[in-house]
């Protein structure tokens, strides 16, 4: 009785995981290629720290946008630096709000948000599908080894930690509604 029961137990985790992989982009292609993509127009919150602390950043981002009358935009975030290089402790972001350039000009001078233009340039670019915090996990853990592959295979400028000027290297993600964006600076 006991044996049917943990293998019961085994067919339906295994099973669960198998929904989790497809449901969260796991088996999802997420091809990177050149793009040119920008300007983006965001509001944002500075955050430095662990990167997945950045979520209640985002979340006060969204509350701030929202209070200001703001429905119409997608949240994500702005990651200056390479945890593995950086340490956790330094990695420095910023929670953004994309939004139409008139939507900026509401929140110049707002008290807690800061807004800026990002020019538009060339970016390493892939889409991976979003379905909520699953996705952005499993985005995680397939797209940015993929970045790191491509940055390999084409001999581009690795990741360098520098205390100022970071500014023009960078990751974006950008989520919702049904796909997240991922742009990713290099050095040609």
């Amino acid at each position: 009785m006991l044996k049917k029961i943990l293998i019961a137990l085994a067919a339906v985790a295994a099973a669960l995981t198998v929904l989790w992989v497809y449901y969260g982009g796991f088996a999802s292609p997420a091809p990177i290629h050149r793009a040119e993509a920008g300007p983006f127009h965001v509001a944002y919150i500075s955050h430095v720290g662990p990167y997945k602390k950045i979520g209640d950043v985002i979340k006060k981002l969204k509350k701030e946008i929202e209070a200001a009358g703001i429905t119409d935009y997608r949240a994500g975030g702005l990651y200056y630096d390479d945890p593995k290089i950086a340490g956790e402790s330094r990695c420095r972001g910023e929670a953004i709000a994309v939004l139409k350039p008139e939507q900026l000009e509401k929140l110049k001078g707002h008290p807690v948000l800061k807004t800026k233009t990002i020019e538009r340039r060339e970016y390493l670019q892939t889409v991976f599908p979003f379905r909520g915090m699953v996705s952005v996990m499993a985005g995680l853990m397939k797209v940015y080894p993929m970045f790191d592959k491509y940055f390999k295979e084409n001999q581009l400028a690795p990741y360098v930690y520098r205390e100022k000027d970071f500014e023009d290297e960078y990751g974006i993600e950008i989520y919702g509604p049904e796909k997240i964006f991922y742009y990713m600076t290099f050095k040609k």
